[in-house]
């Protein structure tokens, strides 16, 4: 057992003796999500698959002062109907405290994957403070952050990001609010090298041994910028336009993309942002009916460019000469509908989502479609 995997295992035993030795008011959710999905893992071979998931979360506070200190655990099992083998279970630690003007929050995260897919299995321990301002009726937002990943089977791609977020919204007498906001990421690779040897059969049935050495770039710098308009059309209904620009700041060499043939990328792996740049726009309109029925629909429309990567031909040759490109457009509907119950269950909430995807790229592997369709159940008792 590694020690993050031993870390996890001191925190969930600290946090269930804490719920048996005092008696503290204990928040709970139980949430359940059942969604038909066409192509779930976004590939160019797509299986169909029923996608479960079913999730807990515990909030409790461990002091009585107006604003506690509050312990937290939020833990999900997802379910793939047609490869079950991709199923894996995710939880995570929460410590916050909340102060007049700003917060501080410590998280403690893990995923653990089936023996197959455990390749995909990573921890992190992250730290937010959020510094909340009002002058003048324009609101401020600083939040500094810091965040160390570990991979367990990939070393090479253990990193710390160290970020600082800045955002600014102010709204008018007619019902429009604007908000900037920008952000600046560096994201250090701790073990940017990597060399080991392997075995193989050649077509002799000879046993060859080779070397290997690895190099991933040492860091990646990057600079957001955003700008959102949101407009109020009557009491219950509003729409929203957001452009976002993402800009990585480092330069890379070829040795770099070379990583995609052995490793995967890890932005494709774990879907993070820092490792693209491009430009991000988006459309929402929200309509409140009977005060708690909503209706949204949304539009994103995502240009990416992967630094990191090459391309794939047809011939599925990997091709360092050239950056991998992406353009995707995504349409959403969401409904969603809250019931008010006894002190005993607080609220539940009822939804139902319907989501299309489509992603152009100039490297084959990465064209596809991906339709869904999912019902979900939230309690809060």
């Amino acid at each position: 057992m590694n020690t993050l995997n031993k870390f996890f295992v001191i925190l969930l035993l600290f946090f269930f003796g804490f719920l048996i030795s005092v008696n503290a008011q204990i928040n709970w959710s139980l949430n359940t999500s059942q969604e038909y999905n066409n192509n779930p893992f976004r590939t160019q071979f797509p299986t169909a698959s029923i996608v479960s998931s079913y999730d807990l979360g515990l909030e409790m506070p461990i002091d009585k002062s107006e604003n506690p200190f509050i312990l937290s655990y939020y833990g999900s099992y997802n379910n793939f109907s047609s490869l079950t083998d991709r199923n894996f279970y995710w939880h995570q630690f929460s410590f916050s405290k909340y102060f007049g003007k700003s917060s501080f929050v410590i998280l403690a995260e893990q995923r653990l994957n089936r023996q197959l897919y455990s390749y995909y299995n990573y921890s992190n321990v992250s730290a937010y403070y959020n510094l909340r301002l009002n002058l003048s009726d324009y609101y401020f937002s600083f939040q500094p952050n810091a965040v160390y990943s570990k991979y367990s089977q990939i070393p090479i791609m253990d990193n710390v990001k160290l970020g600082m977020n800045f955002n600014v919204n102010h709204g008018f007498a007619s019902g429009t609010t604007l908000i900037f906001a920008t952000s600046f990421n560096n994201k250090i690779y701790l073990k940017p090298e990597s060399s080991g040897i392997y075995s193989y059969l050649d077509e002799n049935d000879s046993l060859i041994t080779e070397s290997y050495y690895d190099q991933n770039v040492s860091s990646i710098q990057q600079l957001n910028f955003a700008f959102r308009v949101a407009q109020s059309l009557g009491e219950a209904s509003g729409i929203a336009f957001q452009f976002t620009k993402r800009n990585i700041l480092t330069n890379f060499s070829s040795k770099v993309k070379e990583l995609n043939t052995v490793y995967g990328d890890e932005s494709e792996m774990f879907d993070d942002p820092v490792n693209s740049e491009g430009n991000n726009f988006s459309a929402e309109f929200t309509k409140i009916l009977f005060d708690d029925f909503e209706i949204k629909l949304g539009y994103f429309l995502n240009k990416k460019t992967y630094p990191t990567q090459g391309i794939y031909d047809k011939d599925y040759n990997y091709l360092l000469d050239r950056t991998r490109e992406d353009e995707q457009s995504i349409f959403s509907i969401g409904l969603k509908k809250d019931f008010e119950f006894s002190k005993t269950i607080s609220t539940i909430t009822l939804g139902l989502n319907y989501q299309a995807i489509s992603n152009s790229s100039n490297s084959y592997l990465f064209n596809y479609k991906s339709n869904s369709v999912s019902l979900y159940l939230n309690m809060n008792l």
